[in-house]
């Protein structure tokens, strides 16, 4: 199956867009800019096309004390640095094609760096973190190039804002909206070429990463206030590629499970995910739940077998403060099976998730929950705390395999608002180990953060 996924998806996208090429628009195309109030530059290159400003800019101080567990960070005792993102983009209004179609350009470059306190000579990295055109046929659109995706809450596909680089992919997502939407990606998240930069193999494809996809939402075909979310993910790895990969195979006794090592090659993997979301609102009360489940062959088992469940209640009070708790479990592997059951959150967004620290990190073979509270204390002041507890599913301890107590995660940030777009919060957590396995001592976190979007 090594080109018949990508023939399948790559098929389907030229053949969605065909057939709306071949017929009239159903809906006029609105002529109403992204962003509102934004300057406006008539381009001298082709008479109708208006540009806007888009993007973002924002920058961190963080601290991070006794990060010796590691379940997602790299084991330090203390370190300081100051991390900046800066995005000045354009975006075009629609330019009309016939029979009321039209076309959309973004372009946004980044500018981003980590400076650590006495070290000089860092001027940091310039890259392109979107750049695309968007055809709009009404009912319908294509996108290609590079462009941020977000479905659900962000589990499994997110742009990731908080990262110092963030996240887009590169590829083309075909979307259809007749009263819901339906969108089919395909993207390449890494390309390896002899002749392009070496590295690679002589056959087509050789090496080249995949995630292709199948996201729909059908809300709004039972209610206007109710998300449900059904989607397929492919992960696939083309025939031979040297190199770093991601260990998704828990060893049982291993506090760290998802590190790097190095792999003869990724022939195997070809992996799905399925998964379901439901969110909405009853009266003062909301709530989500999604589930997921992996299956398809790794390199690491020709059979993967694994899950991953996520429930958020929430209360809103009379003073509109929001209380809830979260519940959530990620697989991990079973030593005594022939299958692989640890889950991955692919391009997921685990800082929203799983605590401001980082801590934890993006990994599997966790289990927990948390209690949060959001609070608009005063006109421009908004306070969020979050106690969030952690376990491992899968650990022999002792000769016995079951829940393994981590610790616990104490996060509070204070969010001061400037205005529509500018905000400054600053945030501090502590965790607290649930034995000297685990770290002999709490560790601790605190960042001061600026953010301006435009």
């Amino acid at each position: 199956m090594t080109h018949f996924t990508s023939f399948v998806f790559g098929s389907g996208l030229l053949f969605l867009s065909a057939n709306v090429l071949a017929q009239e628009a159903v809906t006029p195309v609105q002529e109403t800019p992204v962003v509102q109030e934004a300057p406006v530059v008539q381009s001298n290159a082709s008479p109708g096309w208006n540009f806007h400003f888009v993007g973002s800019a924002w920058s961190r101080y963080e601290l991070r004390d006794n990060y010796t567990f590691m379940g997602g960070s790299t084991p330090n005792n203390g370190e300081d640095f100051f991390i900046y993102n800066v995005r000045p983009g354009i975006e075009s209004e629609p330019f009309r094609l016939r029979g009321n179609r039209s076309i959309t350009v973004r372009i946004v470059p980044q500018g981003t760096a980590i400076r650590h306190a006495g070290v000089t000579g860092n001027d940091g990295n310039v890259s392109l973190h979107e750049g695309y055109s968007l055809l709009d046929f009404g009912i319908s659109t294509l996108q290609t190039g590079r462009f941020e995706m977000y479905y659900g809450e962000g589990r499994l596909v997110g742009p990731s804002f908080w990262h110092v680089t963030g996240r887009a992919f590169d590829g083309a997502r075909f979307s259809y909206n007749p009263g819901f939407q339906l969108d089919v990606f395909a993207t390449q998240t890494t390309e390896i070429s002899t002749y392009l930069r070496g590295g690679g193999t002589s056959e087509i494809g050789g090496g080249d990463q995949w995630f292709n996809g199948i996201y729909a939402q059908l809300g709004p075909i039972v209610s206007e206030n109710l998300d449900l979310d059904l989607y397929v993910y492919q992960r696939y790895w083309m025939r031979d590629h040297r190199g770093p990969m991601i260990d998704d195979n828990d060893t049982p006794d291993d506090l760290n499970d998802d590190i790097i090592t190095t792999t003869p090659n990724r022939d195997d993997l070809n992996e799905f995910t399925l998964g379901a979301r439901v969110a909405g609102e009853a009266s003062s009360l909301d709530y989500e739940v999604e589930l997921m489940y992996q299956m398809g062959s790794r390199n690491t088992a020709d059979e993967v077998a694994a899950y991953s469940a996520d429930l958020v209640l929430g209360y809103t009070l009379p003073s509109s403060m929001r209380l809830g708790f979260t519940g959530f479990m990620v697989s991990g592997n079973d030593p005594d099976t022939d299958a692989d059951e640890s889950f991955n959150r692919l391009f997921g967004q685990s800082h929203k998730f799983f605590g401001l620290m980082d801590y934890v990190g993006h990994r599997n073979n966790l289990a927990g929950g948390s209690f949060f509270l959001r609070h608009k204390i005063a006109e421009q002041w908004v306070v969020t705390a979050d106690v969030f507890y952690f376990m491992r599913p899968h650990l022999v301890v002792d000769g016995e395999d079951g829940m393994n107590a981590l610790g616990e995660e104490l996060d509070l940030s204070l969010k001061y608002i400037f205005g529509v777009k500018t905000a400054l919060r600053g945030g501090a957590s502590v965790f607290l180990p649930a034995s000297n396995d685990i770290a002999e001592d709490p560790a601790y976190f605190f960042e001061l953060m600026m953010v301006t979007r435009f």
